[in-house]
């Protein structure tokens, strides 16, 4: 009796064609899946940045209500805040032409930390902003490219804008 090797021939595995059929298959699931799952995640970014917001807000009404301060960051409140906390020197600037400038005033409250600005946003020059990194002293408070909210403030007796930093 002659055996034919392909009778008895088994089948091991999968053909090319099942494999790109599963492949677009699993392919086809995940670009469906994409457009909402980024949508999950831009949301929670958003809630970020309103959450940050609000805490920034509440910051600058708190600074305002001190008495001793009795305003929004400004360059008078600037020399108030030096001459409140001494510590206040190592954080960097107070007063000059960004908002991170009159931002680190605010600092001096214990419940306020760099990263209550922080806000994931697309800017020209990096591509998005910087991750705070909680160093505040030595001038590295709130340095350009940690602050994903501007504070806009007329300055001076010219009304000159203070920019965004």
């Amino acid at each position: 009796m002659k055996v034919s090797f392909a009778t008895h021939q088994l089948r091991r595995g999968f053909t090319l064609i099942e494999l790109l059929v599963v492949i677009a298959i699993i392919a086809l699931l995940a670009s469906v899946a994409y457009g909402p799952i980024l949508n999950q995640i831009n949301k929670g970014d958003q809630m970020q940045a309103l959450t940050n917001m609000k805490n920034v807000g509440v910051a600058m009404n708190e600074f305002k209500s001190n008495s001793k301060l009795g305003n929004f960051p400004d360059d008078i409140t600037a020399d108030r805040v030096v001459a409140q906390h001494n510590y206040m020197s190592g954080l960097g600037a107070l007063q000059g032409d960004t908002s991170n400038d009159y931002f680190r005033q605010l600092l001096g409250n214990e419940s306020v930390s760099e990263s209550n600005f922080y806000a994931k946003v697309q800017t020209p020059s990096s591509g998005s902003t910087v991750t705070p990194n909680g160093e505040i002293y030595d001038g590295q408070a709130l340095t350009p490219g940690e602050v994903g909210i501007s504070y806009v403030m007329r300055k001076g007796d010219n009304n000159k804008k203070v920019g965004i930093g």
